[in-house]
C-alpha cells in the first residue's frame, strides 16, 4: 500500500506539473494581434539592441519539424525578420544564400542569438542546425544594405554537440551552447524518457574558436542567455519547473551554479531585455497537451510567458501572458520584449505581437 500511495502521489505531481486539470484565466499584456506571415512556428527570437541603426530589428526561426505535422513547406528552414519600428509591416522572409558546405534545402534551425556592434551596422546571426541528423552550428551574416538577404559565412560542428538546443553568443566564434539531452540518436518514445524522467543528462558546452568543453550539466537543458551586465549565465531546466543561474568566469568560460528559480511550468526560451535586466521566459503549462495539439492541427493547447526580475539578491516570477490556444497562440517558446512591446513565438504555431 504504502508503494501505491507514492506512486499515485508521484503520478499526480506529474500531471498536475503539466496542467492536467488545471484552470488558468486569459489575460494579455495589451492590444494583441497575429503578424501575418508565419504559420507552422516562431520558435527563437533575437531582437538588436546596440547600434541605433539596428535597434528593434527581430530575427525569427521557424517551427521544429521534429515536433509539428504542420505543412512541411513553411518549414524549409526559414528566418524571418521584424521591424518593431514599423510593426505594421509584419515579417519578411529573408533570402538565404548559399555556400560551398551548407545545403540550404537541408536547413532544420532551432535555437539561435545574434552577435552585433555599437558601431557596426552588421549583425552575425549563430544558428543551431539539425540538417541531415548532424548538429551544427550555421553562421550567417546579415547587412543593411541587403536587407532581405542572409549569407552564410561558415559552419561550426564539434564532438561535443550531441543534442542541440540554444546557444547564447559571447563573441565571434565563442559560446555557451546546450545540449537538452544526451542520446539524441534514439527514437522519440526514448528521448521522452530522458526528458520526463529529469535526468541530468543534459549540459552546457563552453565553445571558444574550435575548442570545447562540457561546464555544465542538468535535465533538460533548454533555452540559454546572459545577464545584462554578461556575467551570469541563465538556462532553463526544461525537463523541470526551474531555471538555473551560474556565475561566469569571462576568462576561462567556466561555470560556478548560483542558484535556480523556479517559474511554475517547463521553461523554454529565455530573452533577457537589455535595458531592464527583466528575464522574459516562454512556459509550458501543460507540455502534454502541446505535443498533442502540434501534431493533431484541430487540438488546442495554451500559452503563457512570465517575466523575472530581480529584487535585490531575490527574483520575483509575474506571468505577463496566458491565451488559452484559442485567440492567439499555442504553445509559446519564446516571449520577446523591447520598448514596451511584446513578440511571441510558437514551437509549432503562429506569431503574436502586443502593444502594453
Amino acid at each position: 500500500m504504502v508503494l501505491v500511495a507514492i506512486g499515485y502521489r508521484y503520478l499526480y505531481n506529474f500531471l498536475v506539473t503539466r496542467g492536467v486539470g488545471v484552470h488558468y484565466n486569459e489575460h494579455f499584456p495589451g492590444s494583441c494581434k497575429v503578424v501575418p506571415g508565419i504559420t507552422c512556428g516562431s520558435e527563437q527570437i533575437s531582437v538588436a539592441s546596440l547600434n541605433k541603426d539596428n535597434k528593434g530589428l527581430a530575427f525569427i526561426t521557424n517551427g521544429l519539424k521534429e515536433f509539428t505535422s504542420c505543412n512541411l513547406q513553411y518549414l524549409k528552414g526559414n528566418i524571418y525578420l521584424f521591424d518593431f519600428n514599423n510593426a505594421d509591416q509584419g515579417v519578411t522572409k529573408l533570402t538565404i544564400e548559399s555556400s560551398d558546405d551548407f545545403d540550404v534545402d537541408a536547413f532544420a534551425p532551432h535555437g539561435m542569438d545574434i552577435l552585433e556592434s555599437e558601431t557596426e551596422r552588421g549583425i552575425d546571426l549563430y544558428v543551431v542546425n539539425h540538417a541531415n541528423h548532424v548538429e551544427s552550428v550555421e553562421v550567417f551574416h546579415y547587412r543593411p544594405e541587403s536587407p532581405a538577404k542572409l549569407k552564410h559565412a561558415r559552419t561550426i560542428r564539434n564532438k561535443e554537440f550531441l543534442c542541440l538546443n540554444d546557444l547564447q553568443v559571447t563573441g565571434e566564434n565563442q559560446f555557451f551552447i546546450t545540449n537538452w539531452l544526451r542520446y539524441c540518436e534514439y527514437p522519440l518514445p526514448f528521448k521522452a524518457v530522458e526528458f520526463y524522467g529529469a535526468f541530468k543528462t543534459g549540459s552546457i558546452v563552453y565553445y571558444n574558436d574550435g575548442e570545447s568543453k562540457v561546464v555544465a550539466n542538468g535535465a533538460g537543458y533548454n533555452g540559454i542567455s546572459q545577464s545584462v551586465d554578461g556575467q551570469q549565465i541563465i538556462v532553463a531546466s526544461g525537463s523541470t519547473t526551474q531555471i538555473d543561474i551560474y556565475n561566469k568566469d569571462s576568462e576561462t568560460g567556466e561555470l560556478t551554479f548560483d542558484q535556480n528559480v523556479d517559474v511554475g511550468h517547463f521553461p523554454d526560451n529565455i530573452y533577457t531585455d537589455h535595458i531592464s535586466g527583466d528575464f522574459y521566459i516562454g512556459v509550458q503549462k501543460n507540455t502534454l497537451a502541446m505535443l498533442a495539439a502540434a501534431k493533431n492541427q484541430t487540438l488546442f493547447c495554451s500559452a503563457s510567458g512570465v517575466r523575472v526580475a530581480k529584487q535585490g539578491s531575490a527574483y520575483v516570477v509575474t506571468e505577463v501572458f496566458h491565451d488559452s490556444g484559442k485567440s492567439f497562440i499555442q504553445g509559446v517558446a519564446t516571449v520577446a520584449h523591447y520598448e514596451g512591446q511584446y513578440l511571441l513565438g510558437s514551437v509549432f504555431h503562429k506569431l503574436v505581437h502586443c502593444v502594453v
